[in-house]
């Protein structure tokens, strides 16, 4: 009996060192969570104790994620980190990292896998700009020096993207490192000055207008009101204009039109079809510029034709005598262009010079035309009026 108590305990403790060793099997087997989803979890954390406004939680997370940092992963981007700092009020923190902070600090950031996309930047972005003026205040009661308080001062409106004067902000970098050349700050701040874009006197413009025109004398009793397009490009330097203008329509025929080629009539049929184009060039000079308006008249020159339309643009083939009714010739051209003007917002973060914009233009003017030399029933000219989209950009100076 002894030997079969002895073999019966012996047989106990092997399954529970048998079901032990398959616990820890288990265990082991659990996949461990990765470097990026304990970032992910950590940001969370963070976020939710800087809501509540607890800065010990938050600070501990915050820890916990700068330990996570590693030559692959960036747990925190520097700018989220700089804006902890300053709720922290741990100025000097972010001051020490903006001396480090250089071109290889920058790259090497660059090439971490990103922390995940969240809403943490945004809800410290929105927090400190609310309490911006208190940390202002803060500032200007701490124990800082002429230098550090100039270089929080400008971190603080560079991190909440108050520098939106591009030429003040880099007038007052310009300042500092003048003050103090051998600043240790210098490097990161010579990194945020901006391309800033000098307008010149000169500009380019293009437009897109639809044009009704309206025909005098013969004209108006042989054709339809004028209904084009009407294409332009122009350069402008200071206040004179020059532009190309590109038009063209297709009114229908509202009288039968006739040629006589040896001695025999041909006619253009009533309700028929045309093509009607010109293109000119004229100059002009600007009366009235301001922010809002710019209205300039203009003169110039320009070559015009009238036809039936080809074979290929019409739906029907027409007959060999329609060669007859090509009438061509020059005009002389007097306008009024007046803008309408709409600003571009953030111009300058998009490179687009300041006093460059869009808008709303209004073109009236005559036309005079000589086809009436070629044809009696063509004789008079024509009264347009134009609206549609106008781009003027300035050009810009190195």
């Amino acid at each position: 009996m002894k030997y079969y108590a002895l073999l019966f305990i012996l047989f106990s403790l092997w399954m529970d060192l048998s079901a032990q060793t398959d616990s820890l099997r288990q265990k082991t087997s659990s996949p461990k969570p990765s470097t990026y989803t304990l970032i992910k979890q950590a940001r969370k954390q963070l976020k939710a104790n800087f809501l509540a406004d607890n800065p010990g939680e938050a600070l501990i997370w915050m820890d916990s994620l700068m330990e996570m940092e590693n030559e692959k992963y960036a747990a925190l981007a520097w700018d989220e980190r700089w804006m902890l700092y300053l709720w922290q009020e741990t100025f000097g923190n972010m001051l020490e990292e903006v001396a480090a902070f250089d071109e290889n600090e920058r790259y090497a950031y660059s090439l971490k896998i990103q922390p995940p996309e969240d809403s943490l930047y945004e809800v410290l972005d929105s927090r400190l700009y609310e309490m911006r003026f208190d940390l202002f205040n803060d500032l200007n009661k701490g124990f800082f020096t002429e230098e550090e308080r100039l270089v929080t001062t400008l971190m603080i409106d560079y991190l909440l993207r108050l520098n939106v004067d591009s030429e003040d902000w880099n007038n007052r970098i310009q300042t500092f490192s003048h003050k103090f050349p051998n600043s240790r700050f210098n490097t990161f701040l010579k990194s945020t000055l901006r391309t800033v874009l000098k307008p010149t006197q000169n500009a380019l413009n293009m437009h897109m207008l639809f044009e009704s025109g309206t025909w005098t004398d013969e004209l108006q009793r042989t054709l339809n009101p004028l209904f084009a397009l009407d294409l332009g490009l122009g350069y402008s330097h200071k206040r004179w204009n020059y532009n190309f203008n590109f038009t063209i329509g297709g009114p229908r025929l509202t009288r039968d039109v006739a040629e006589l080629r040896d001695s025999f009539a041909y006619f253009w049929p009533k309700k028929d079809h045309t093509l009607y184009f010109n293109t000119d060039f004229d100059i002009g000079y600007d009366l009235i510029h301001t922010p809002k308006i710019r209205i300039f008249p203009a003169i110039g020159a320009g070559y015009c034709s009238l036809r039936p339309p080809s074979s290929d643009e019409s739906d029907n083939p027409q007959p060999d005598y329609y060669v007859f009714f090509k009438y061509n010739g020059f005009y002389w051209l007097g306008s009024i262009t007046a803008d309408i003007k709409f600003h571009f917002k953030n111009a300058e973060a998009n490179l687009i010079p300041k006093t460059s914009y869009y808008g709303v233009r209004l073109r009236m003017g005559v036309r005079k035309l000589y086809l009436g030399n070629q044809n009696w029933a063509l004789a008079g000219n024509l009264f347009f009026f134009s609206v549609g989209y106008n781009l003027h950009s300035f050009l810009t100076a190195p």
